[in-house]
């Protein structure tokens, strides 16, 4: 008798367990988190007011921030230290360190950097220097997302800031796990994005273009996949916030690049891009492509 109730307990324990792994959890939104990290110097109050680290006062270091911060690709990473230095790798550009601090400014968390600069005159005579940049970050669920604060100068009358998600490395360099449990939520590219060259629209999970539709997905290194007719086109992505300053107008951005480096590879929206090429990126032609949310 004793071992039937055990069992009867064991598969309701059991029961319990599947239908709590039943709910799907939500995925990240990346519109509602660059909409929450987008702000300007100004709005902080900022603008102008540091030169150097040395100048900020209050600034301090978040330990929610040390430790080893990895882009889905592994092509990049930010090792945060305790003592105010920051060691960046990355295959694209090299390693550098820079010097670091944190601060509060109202709503927002800000990560201050202050970057080495070499700038070279007409005579070819080098001069060194550092800059400030400022960076507005929340950290969630072992996920670092970024957006660099927007500079009002009024020399220009636009800006733009994109989304930056990095992710919590282990103890043996990986992020694959900080990256599986957030994943993306497909919805959050919902609508018709627009160019010069056409437009396509995603609703539900699929891309339609020209009358023809393809399933969308993210791989495991967070790229929009677009399937269609048995093969795949891989695209890096970010979603960034275009800013008119003259009449305070904003427009959601989303940038496509595709490498054609997949055999596999179908180019579904190449029509809708542009191609280039690169010395330091990659080796051969991309094509890069710039939708505004209509």
């Amino acid at each position: 008798m004793k071992k039937r109730l055990l069992f009867a307990a064991l598969c309701l324990v059991l029961l319990l367990s599947c239908v709590g792994c039943s709910a799907k959890k939500p995925g990240v939104d990346l519109r509602v988190k660059l909409d929450a990290l987008t702000v300007s110097d100004e709005d902080l109050g900022i603008k102008d007011q540091f030169s150097a680290l040395s100048d900020i006062t209050g600034g301090s270091i978040d330990d929610a921030l040390v430790g080893r911060w990895v882009s889905a690709d592994g092509r990049t990473s930010y090792t945060y230290a305790a003592d105010g230095t920051q060691k960046i790798e990355s295959e694209d550009y090299g390693n550098f360190d820079v010097k670091y601090t944190c601060m509060t400014c109202g709503d927002y968390k800000i990560l201050c950097e202050e970057v080495p600069m070499t700038s070279t005159d007409a005579e070819g005579n080098a001069t060194e220097s550092t800059a400030l940049s400022y960076t507005a970050y929340e950290i969630e669920n072992d996920v670092l997302y970024m957006a660099m604060v927007e500079e009002h100068d009024p020399m220009y009358t636009t800006n733009q800031t994109a989304l930056v998600s990095m992710f919590k490395a282990d103890g043996s360099g990986s992020a694959a796990r900080s990256m599986a449990k957030n994943p993306i939520d497909l919805s959050c590219l919902n609508g018709t994005w627009v160019t010069e060259k056409g437009s396509f629209t995603i609703e539900n999970g699929v891309l339609t273009c020209d009358g023809e539709s393809g399933k969308l997905s993210f791989n495991d290194k967070n790229q929009l996949v677009v399937e269609k007719d048995g093969s795949a086109t891989v695209y890096s992505m970010n979603l960034s916030i275009l800013k008119n300053y003259d009449d305070g107008s904003e427009k959601t951005m989303l940038g496509l690049y595709y490498t054609g480096a997949d055999e596999d590879d179908l180019p579904n929206l190449l029509h809708l891009m542009d191609d280039w090429k690169t010395d330091y990126a990659w080796d051969t032609w991309y094509y890069t492509g710039s939708f505004e949310l209509q």
